[in-house]
């Protein structure tokens, strides 16, 4: 009697949080302050999409154009990468136009639809208040320079199916229908033939799916286990494919040298000495200039960890967390546009301190009160990013923008480059980039991108002739 007096407070008191929470962040507040910030990201991310692009964009581009024109990933140009990244940008050029303002229309759309996807996951994980707040702070944090956040990384394109796949395994976790198992999986699998670093969110659908049956009967175990081979069937279908794509364009042996035995080198480089001499050079700015969303998540995920006992959303939220920590440790590099990966949990995470928050203040003060409280946290936070980034958000081109993240390096020069090229050459020409410039290799001519092979003759102080291919 006593337990079942217990659970019906507990669950008397949750209606009654959903309740509150949806009277300040329901379908009317969070909607309009959701929507209040998209419109900030979407004004800013127009604003410097004629920001040149960096080298991962222009080798991106120039493997996407290669797609297009028939040819297969690997047989002209190189990377550890996995193919997904060119696919996705070969497919952004079919649509918008082969241009650098293209692409990052490209990447303005996937991101908004990750915002939503942000939005529906900290609802699911813990409650409407988190997700709306763990949608704004992602779309704004995405944003970020810090992150390289303005120009079309690949984790960008990892977050956008993985997101959706983890949303859909909930949804087969709540409805047991195995197709729902299946397709979570192959969502969660397109992000790891993106780039490597979102096998993590595999990893992160099967202990979910594990923890489900883990205190329950031997039959919820068994089905359980079976859940975690039909996800894991759908999680390997489309490397499964993309192997097969490979072996049929002829290859395979290179697609498996630079993704699986280059990468396997590339990533055992880094000695586990030198990863907090790295973490704090890299991205001392990355918290500084978002301070108050890093402790709102540090407050957040202490808040879990209290009530990891007594609360089963604690479990699952705080796995996300770990598991997207997990993706950026491939390599131990952390390099800046790795923590893409990270910037939902952390999100969601700091989302889940607002909620609490609001729990606390209500109990103690008006709702109206509290809800103030709640909403002055929220825009000081979003606006503390704003403030720390603004020269680079509000006050700079596309090519002051690109000096101030990646200062010397010749992506403003590229585009001259690229111009000069187009006007003064003809595409039976021969070209040679003496350096790591893979952007160059996509360039302008009536607004869309030429793969170019051409002859470079630049007479400056010095006459560089050139006249031989290039492959890296």
């Amino acid at each position: 009697m006593t337990r079942m007096v217990a659970e019906t407070a507990r669950t008397i008191e949750s209606n009654v949080e959903q309740k509150a929470s949806k009277w300040f962040l329901g379908s009317r507040w969070g909607i309009l302050a959701l929507g209040l910030v998209l419109i900030l990201v979407v004004g800013v991310r127009l604003h410097l999409s004629e920001i040149p692009l960096e080298r991962d964009e222009g080798e991106y581009a120039y493997a996407g154009q290669l797609i297009l024109e028939g040819i297969a990933p690997f047989s002209k140009a190189y990377n550890m990468k996995l193919p997904g990244i060119y696919m996705a940008y070969a497919a952004i050029m079919a649509v918008l136009g082969q241009s650098h303002v293209a692409i990052h229309l490209g990447l303005m759309i996937v991101n908004l639809a990750t915002c939503i996807l942000v939005l529906f996951l900290g609802r699911r994980l813990w409650d409407d208040m988190t997700g709306f707040c763990g949608a704004i702070f992602f779309a704004i944090l995405s944003l970020s320079p810090d992150v390289d956040g303005v120009f079309a990384n690949s984790e960008h394109f990892v977050l956008l199916p993985a997101l959706a796949g983890i949303l859909l395994l909930f949804y087969a976790l709540d409805s047991g229908k195995r197709l729902a198992f299946l397709m979570a999986g192959i969502l969660v699998g397109i992000g790891f033939t993106v780039k490597q670093h979102g096998g993590a969110f595999i990893l992160f659908g099967v202990f979910t799916i594990l923890m489900t049956g883990w205190k329950g009967s031997n039959s919820t175990l068994r089905r359980s286990l079976l859940h975690v081979l039909i996800f894991a069937v759908g999680a390997a279908l489309p490397y499964l494919l993309l192997c097969v794509i490979m072996w049929q364009a002829g290859v395979f042996d290179r697609f498996w040298f630079w993704t699986v035995t280059y990468a396997r080198e590339y990533v055992s480089q880094i000695p586990l000495s030198m990863v907090p001499d790295i973490l704090v050079f890299n991205h001392r700015e990355t918290v500084l200039n978002a301070l108050i969303i890093w402790l709102l998540a540090v407050v957040g995920l202490f808040y879990m960890l209290i009530r990891v006992r007594s609360d089963n959303r604690s479990i699952p939220s705080i796995a996300f967390l770990v598991f997207s920590v997990a993706s950026v440790c491939p390599g131990l590099y952390f390099r800046s546009h790795y923590f893409i990966l990270l910037v939902p949990a952390i999100s969601i995470t700091a989302g889940v301190a607002v909620s609490a928050l609001w729990k606390s203040a209500k109990e103690k003060i008006s709702v109206p009160v509290a809800a103030a409280l709640v909403g002055i946290v929220t825009v000081v936070a979003v606006s503390w990013v704003c403030y720390s980034c603004r020269q680079f958000l509000f006050q700079s081109d596309g090519s002051a923008a690109s000096r101030m993240v990646h200062g010397a390096n010749p992506f403003p020069e590229s585009l001259v480059i690229a111009d000069y090229l187009a006007q003064n050459t003809s595409p039976d020409d021969t070209v040679a980039v003496l350096g790591s410039e893979p952007q160059i290799f996509s360039t302008r001519r009536e607004n869309r991108l030429q793969a170019l092979s051409i002859r470079i003759h630049l007479q400056k102080d010095i006459r560089l002739r050139v006249n031989c291919s290039v492959k890296w």
